[in-house]
């Protein structure tokens, strides 16, 4: 089953986009090159086209499924590393950790702007 946020048409105005302005757009992270830092400084939404092109792109079963793999591997890693350090509040902190992480695990992500909930029942709290 194709990815069915795939995008060929904005997929291609977003490469133009980067390529116009001498932007590497090969690898996931390359919103950390200096051109695009620079255009992000110009612009404070031009990150907003880093996650508008990780949606448009193209991605086969074959990726998706090594993806997930990689996906739950890191998110188990960073889950225990919070709970160790007692933050379980850190919620900005641990979705940009896990950005970076799938960043070079070579998977293609982006961290939105949203909060997590830590849900404990009233009878887990008494106790």
């Amino acid at each position: 089953m194709p990815w069915p946020l795939s995008n060929v048409q904005e997929r291609r105005r977003l490469e133009r986009a980067f390529s116009n302005r001498n932007i590497p757009f090969d690898a996931p992270g390359f919103y950390d090159h200096p051109t695009f830092l620079m255009q992000e400084r110009l612009d404070s939404r031009f990150l907003e086209l880093y996650a508008r092109y990780v949606e448009a792109r193209p991605y086969d079963d074959g990726y998706l499924a090594d993806a997930a793999t990689k996906i739950d591997i890191a998110a188990n890693a960073l889950t225990l590393a919070v709970k160790a350090d007692g933050r379980l509040g850190a919620c900005v902190d641990a979705s940009g950790m896990l950005g970076r992480m799938l960043d070079r695990l070579g998977v293609w992500n982006y961290v939105a702007k949203a909060t997590l909930t830590h849900n404990v029942s009233i009878r887990q709290r008494n106790h």
